[in-house]
């Protein structure tokens, strides 16, 4: 089957998203189940009937802004006063925890598969994330403790930029092998950091103060 048009690789890539969505939520199973399983046998590797590559240079725009809505609604649904409990716990999980995950999936891919280093680095680094669209299937399936479905929500919201952050890193050294390079790599991403930590504190300030006038924003737009 040849390269389908852009658009209708989108539509039908949403199209079977949201069946996965409704067939998981009626067996009782995380839909994250059934997404995976639909992208493997549609996907390249499958059928062939969805492939990224079909939406050329957009593929990069839509994966980054579908990165930010589920980060953004997953950040709405935290609570900020359940966080604070709970924050040694998150802290250990964003921090350490995500250390050793990244030590460990280096290990098994230079042990296990034979990687070189640079590689086996960005695989671990890759394994850290989680992420809401996991997270939240799974927690709406398996009841646990409200202390513990609090670190894991918040552990997947936190640890995305986290280990976005550390896998850019190992890909530049991957790329380009070298202290010097690697150094390089890392101041140039201060100012990007910096940048983007403004702007969004900006833009969450502007927002807060324009949900406090009711008419500014219809109420069907909140």
């Amino acid at each position: 089957m040849g390269d389908l048009a852009p658009n209708l690789v989108f539509a039908l890539a949403l199209g079977v998203g949201v069946v996965c969505q409704i067939v998981g939520a009626h067996l009782r199973i995380p839909s994250i189940v059934l997404l995976l399983a639909a992208g493997m046998a549609l996907g390249p590797d499958g059928l062939g009937w969805i492939r990224p590559r079909a939406l050329g240079d957009g593929l990069f725009s839509l994966v980054g802004l579908a990165v930010a809505v589920i980060l953004f609604e997953g950040g709405l649904n935290l609570d900020l006063r359940r966080l604070r409990r709970e924050s040694r716990a998150i802290r250990g999980l964003v921090t350490t925890g995500a250390g050793v995950t990244a030590i460990g999936g280096a290990l098994a891919a230079h042990e296990l598969m034979g990687w070189a280093w640079p590689q086996s680095a960005l695989f671990g680094t890759l394994v850290i994330v989680t992420g809401p669209t996991v997270i939240g299937p799974l927690l709406r399936v398996v009841r646990v403790r409200r202390k513990v479905a609090t670190v894991l929500e918040a552990e997947g919201v936190l640890i995305d930029p986290i280990g976005a952050i550390l896998a850019a890193l190992a890909l530049e050294y991957v790329v380009a092998p070298g202290a010097d390079s690697f150094a390089a790599s890392v101041l140039g991403l201060v100012p990007r950091l910096a940048l983007g930590v403004a702007v969004g504190a900006g833009a969450g300030v502007l927002l807060g103060f324009s949900l406090r006038w009711r008419r500014l924003i219809p109420d069907e737009l909140d």
